[in-house]
């Protein structure tokens, strides 16, 4: 026997539901079964003609939901059953605070059915219910029926749409991986599987580490930690909002960073938990306590990166100053000269990777590229670069004579008797301005004026 359940939602939450990215949505069917203590969340994929995706089917193995709470927990879109609670009946941290993820299933498909299976004093029992998109606010439940099946919720989404249609496996286990990695590796006994292949985040990180955010913070976000993970594949640069136990509620884009292809970081804090009950998350480009805390992540991310980086590039350094062709001397003093000092050596292994014939080229050599590149990282970049850029336009003969001019003298020497060359040019030409100028011949005498008192030195030293 079926009967109605009232759903009360407003057109703003659906739209916001239905508008949802696929593989958030499937993240959130996921996320509920593992808020019921689920040790084991399997999404299995039916398909038709083209390989399109016709039937989505998220089942886990948790306590299941009650008929006596479906009214409440079920009925109310944002009920305060999870906006109050902290923890499921197991103790375990929830993820779903706003009560919406049940009805970003319809963000894959136009008919839903939820199944489930729950223990009673006299044993198992199920029930099932049907939503339908042109009825969101009605949906049918059917009466209470004994069960033989394993307790827990069985989601199949029916009546796929056409982005869901096209859902890869591969990318989803690569998406979920990304966003359930902290809480996966701090709940080693939950399970997700998405057609028959295991999330483990531990197979495909390539390096991890933390950063303590607490130094010099506010009072709301003392608490506040970053973890990073640098994944082996991918093209992931995402900033994931946490709460305090590793569970993501919303994420933001990050980086790039340079060096660094694939990356997730991980925002820790109970400050992200309270945003997200009180629903200023949606907002948060315009509150300025999330804005500082996103300014110190950035700043912190940057600083990680950097310094990672220029760890592996010290068997590279090791090498260039054994050669004593390395442009510092002594270790850096402070923390702006060590930045500095990181950002050349991150450069300078980039020269001795990408140039090839670097590595064989003479010791004078390499020390006038290290050089070239400490000057353009440290002084003003336009003016070294228009030197450069005057001595590659010369051509092979200009290059050749030059190269011979400096077999007999050095370039300071050369420098600067140009510089006088050029002084006394200007100033024969300021002398026939004097002398033959319309104008000027008129106005100056030789007995009124002095041409050494005009001029600042002799005519000839």
């Amino acid at each position: 026997m079926w009967h109605d359940l009232p759903i009360q939602v407003t057109v703003e939450h659906l739209s916001r539901a239905q508008g949802t990215p696929v593989g958030k949505a499937l993240a959130e069917l996921i996320w509920n079964g593992v808020d019921a203590d689920a040790d084991e969340v399997t999404v299995e994929f039916a398909y038709g003609e083209l390989q399109a995706i016709t039937q989505i089917v998220v089942a886990d193995d948790g306590h299941g939901l009650p008929y006596g709470e479906v009214e409440e927990k079920f009925g109310k879109l944002g009920s305060p059953h999870k906006r109050l609670a902290l923890y499921s009946r197991g103790r375990r941290p929830l993820h779903g605070r706003l009560g919406e993820g049940r009805f970003k299933a319809f963000a894959l498909g136009s008919k839903v059915e939820w199944q489930s299976v729950f223990e009673t004093p006299s044993g198992r029992t199920e029930y099932t219910i049907v939503g339908r998109t042109e009825a969101l606010d009605r949906f049918t439940i059917s009466d209470v029926q004994p069960s033989n099946s394993r307790s827990g919720m069985v989601v199949k989404v029916s009546e796929v749409s056409d982005r869901a249609a096209r859902l890869d496996p591969e990318a989803l286990v690569a998406e979920l991986t990304a966003s359930m990695a902290p809480y996966l590796m701090a709940n080693p006994k939950v399970t997700v599987k998405v057609a028959g292949e295991c999330i483990n985040p531990q197979s495909v990180i390539k390096d991890s580490g933390s950063v303590d955010l607490s130094v010099d913070a506010s009072p709301e976000w003392k608490d506040a930690r970053l973890r990073v993970v640098e994944w082996v594949t991918g093209a992931h640069r995402d900033l994931f909002l946490c709460a305090a136990e590793g569970i993501a509620v919303d994420q933001d884009q990050a980086g790039p960073y340079a060096g660094v292809s694939s990356f997730s970081a991980y925002l820790l804090s109970n400050y992200i938990n309270e945003m997200a009950i009180e629903g200023r998350l949606v907002m948060r480009a315009m509150d300025e306590g999330y804005l500082k805390l996103r300014e110190k992540v950035d700043t912190a991310l940057a600083e990680y990166f950097r310094a990672r980086l220029a760890q592996d590039s010290q068997e590279t350094i090791r090498q260039l100053k054994a050669e004593r062709v390395y442009p510092f001397q002594g270790e850096p003093r402070g923390r702006v000269e060590r930045a500095e000092r990181q950002v050349f050596d991150i450069c300078a292994v980039r020269v001795h990777s990408y140039l090839p014939d670097f590595s064989r080229s003479p010791s004078d050599q390499k020390k006038l590229i290290l050089r070239l590149l400490r000057q353009t990282l440290e002084t003003n970049p336009s003016t070294l670069t228009r030197i450069l850029r005057e001595v590659l336009r010369l051509r092979e003969t200009e290059l050749q004579d030059f190269a011979e001019l400096l077999d007999k003298t050095t370039l300071p020497a050369v420098i600067s008797t140009a510089k006088m060359i050029a002084e006394r040019v200007e100033f024969l030409n300021g002398l026939e301005q004097i002398v033959y100028g319309r104008g000027v011949s008129k106005l100056v005498k030789e007995r009124s004026l002095s041409l050494p008192t005009l001029f600042g030195r002799p005519l000839l030293t």
